[in-house]
């Protein structure tokens, strides 16, 4: 309690400084993707880095995502690597959090003065320029328009940039993550290691790596026992990449034409063949409890993937068959399909499924098809500042083996991961975006139905005070509770960007309907501080305390020191 309140007023007084300029987030919009790449346009790309982050604000715009990883960029538009199972789409709006320096005072010499009244830029005084539109600008724009509109061109301009020197990205962090409460008060110290080198040496050999170690204060034993108990190995190998773009992998991946079946522990390899490309996939599954190497798990699949080059329209198809083992029997075969298509201009569709072909009822074994895991998406921008989409949803819930979200959160995740959504998103002017989501659960019998309504406003820079404010909303009724909680989030830059914070409130109210279960009630108060030391040196803190009516109050902090490489 004492940390939270001693950080919370320093962070209370240092939003006091209004004035400065550094840390800021700008944001740009994805026109073009391709199965590993984004493009992303931005008024400048001046202060963005290569290997910087770029970020996916949330429906509810109470979270920002990581999703982009920076490899290259030209004055207006920036390629970024897609991180992890990202589920963006062109036309969304990512941000960057850029240094931007203070501006120095210009000098006012008569020397200036006489070159600024000379200069003249197509016939026009430099005074009357600024004031009428620049024709330089106006041919960009055109141009700009113009390439997005010729999904060709995009494409090989991303294979130039692919075909740059690649440059290796690392990143190593230290995180103490603290639970304070009177029951069951713990510490969990968690250390990340990230890296990817896209060319080893020039040769044509690429690497990456995600390995998290992450255990508890006085479980030590558990890890000595078994070093899994807090190792997790999501990413590990080394590739070969030919000069047809064809591949070979040996180690852990999730491959991304495979994404749903998760991690493979073996080799793969794709052979490209123009529009096409054939797939292959040989190892094992990880262990479903510690994550680690179990080749009783064998698994073995094929793929065909086919990308459109027509410049008028875009779309991707793979078709992919995998048989899974347990014990050296078949635990599981089934057919995966995926589709993604720009049907209409400025409508865009996604769809996959996966259907059975093997099952094993008490000893009778026989081919089948039953469609399993499903999920359609449709998303239609008629203008450019609207965006409305829906989606049908069946797939299986996902199993998080770590995760820091809240009980009310998770909550939402479970009861909100399948059923039938509608969205709409609107940005009546730049600052501004609102929206409002709806999801449906049912079935046929009535049984696990629930309802979800959220909404969210955010504004990202309020005048004045340069305050980004995100205000959300969240009412869940389903057949055994139902739920209301609502928040406000403040984001500034602190002190010329080299520390920047957030103040976080929210109100939550959950009812249990299946029980005598007192309801819960809580007031959450967060408070985050985002240190940059040095270009690759960081330090982030956060803060939050749970006030509960009808129980005892809960406290967590969360350090963490990042270097990057």
């Amino acid at each position: 309690m004492k940390i939270f309140w001693s950080l919370l007023m320093v962070l209370g007084f240092s939003f006091s400084g209004f004035g400065q300029e550094g840390l800021t987030k700008i944001s740009g919009e994805i026109t073009f993707m391709t199965s590993t790449r984004a493009y992303v346009l931005f008024e400048s790309t001046t202060e963005i880095l290569k290997g910087d982050t770029l970020f996916f604000q949330n429906a509810s715009g109470s979270e920002l995502i990581p999703v982009l990883l920076v490899d290259g960029k030209s004055s207006s538009k920036v390629v970024g690597l897609k991180i992890g199972e990202s589920s963006i789409e062109k036309g969304d709006i990512v941000y960057a959090f850029v240094f931007k320096k203070k501006k120095e005072p210009e000098k006012d010499t008569k020397e200036d003065k006489s070159k600024a009244g000379n200069e003249r830029i197509h016939g026009q005084p430099l005074e009357q320029k600024k004031k009428s539109i620049d024709p330089a600008e106006l041919n960009e724009q055109k141009r700009l328009e113009a390439l997005e509109r010729d999904s060709l061109r995009q494409v090989k301009l991303l294979k130039r940039i692919e075909e740059r020197k690649k440059r290796s990205i690392g990143r190593v962090s230290i995180g103490l993550n603290s639970n304070f409460n009177d029951r069951s008060p713990n510490h969990t110290l968690r250390y990340n290691l990230s890296f990817r080198d896209g060319q080893i040496g020039n040769s044509n050999f690429s690497t990456e790596n995600y390995i998290v170690f992450r255990h508890q204060s006085g479980e030590w034993a558990e890890v000595q026992d078994n070093v899994f108990n807090a190792l997790r190995i999501y990413s590990l190998g080394i590739q070969y990449n030919f000069k047809d773009e064809s591949n070979i992998w040996v180690g852990r991946k999730i491959n991304p034409n495979f994404a749903s079946m998760g991690a493979v522990d073996g080799l793969q390899g794709e052979k490209t063949l123009g529009n096409f490309a054939l797939g292959g996939i040989i190892g094992s599954r990880p262990d479903f409890r510690y994550y680690d190497y179990n080749p009783s798990l064998f698994q073995t699949g094929a793929y065909v993937r086919h990308a459109s080059k027509n410049q008028a329209k875009y779309s991707r198809t793979t078709l992919g068959f995998l048989q899974q083992m347990n014990n050296g029997n078949i635990d599981r075969r089934y057919m995966y399909f995926q589709h993604s298509d720009a049907l209409l201009t400025n409508l865009n569709f996604f769809g996959s499924f996966e259907a059975d072909l093997y099952e094993n009822l008490d000893g009778k074994k026989k081919n089948v098809f039953r469609l399993t895991n499903f999920f359609v998406n449709l998303r239609y921008r008629p203008f450019k500042n609207l965006t409305l989409s829906t989606f049908y949803d069946n797939r299986n819930n996902t199993i998080f083996y770590e995760t820091f979200r809240s009980y009310i959160d998770n909550l939402i995740d479970q009861e909100t991961r399948q059923g039938l959504r509608f969205g709409i998103q609107y940005r009546p002017f730049r600052m501004m975006s609102v929206g409002v989501n709806s999801n449906f659960r049912f079935q046929s019998d009535g049984g696990n139905k629930s309802r979800n309504f959220n909404g969210y406003l955010s504004y990202s820079k309020i005048p004045l005070i340069g305050v980004q404010a995100s205000l959300t909303a969240n009412m869940l009724e389903s057949s055994f509770n139902k739920s209301l909680n609502y928040g406000l989030r403040l984001t500034r830059d602190i002190w010329d960007g080299k520390i920047s914070g957030s103040l976080y409130f929210r109100k939550v109210k959950i009812e249990y309907l299946v029980n005598d279960r007192p309801p819960v009630l809580q007031d959450l108060a967060e408070f985050s501080l985002y240190i940059r030391i040095s270009k690759q040196f960081s330090l982030s803190l956060t803060g939050e305390e749970t006030f509960n009516r009808n129980d005892n109050n809960t406290g967590r902090f969360y350090a963490r020191i990042t270097q990057r490489f």
